[in-house]
């Protein structure tokens, strides 16, 4: 079992301290509760995850889809370095344009 950060009591003790899922405005969704889990458990296994959500949140997620909530994530990260990597070479274009037009 894998350490990572320390968040204390669970929901049932400290009200507010973690978002619920249950529909407020605040309501968070299976994915974030699966990514919550991975930023705070590190690598950990899918039976801990769904242990540490459904502790913290009252939802029971099957170990099953963990590896699928686990890709989403990766894949969602990739394409925000991505979406990062592209605006910053636009932004680099854009300033060379500029300075080869002062240039001319």
């Amino acid at each position: 079992m894998s350490e990572g950060i320390d968040l204390g009591p669970p929901v049932d003790t400290a009200p507010g301290l973690l978002l619920s899922w249950r529909g407020d405005e605040n309501s968070m969704t299976k994915l974030e509760m699966v990514q919550q889990a991975m930023a705070v458990k590190g690598e950990a296994t899918a039976e801990e995850i769904v242990a540490f959500i459904e502790q913290w949140h009252g939802v029971r997620i099957e170990p099953k889809f963990i590896p699928i909530y686990k890709a989403s994530i990766k894949d969602k990260q990739l394409l925000e370095e991505k979406r990062r990597a592209a605006q910053a070479l636009a932004a680099q274009a854009s300033a060379e344009a500029k300075h080869e037009e002062k240039a001319a």
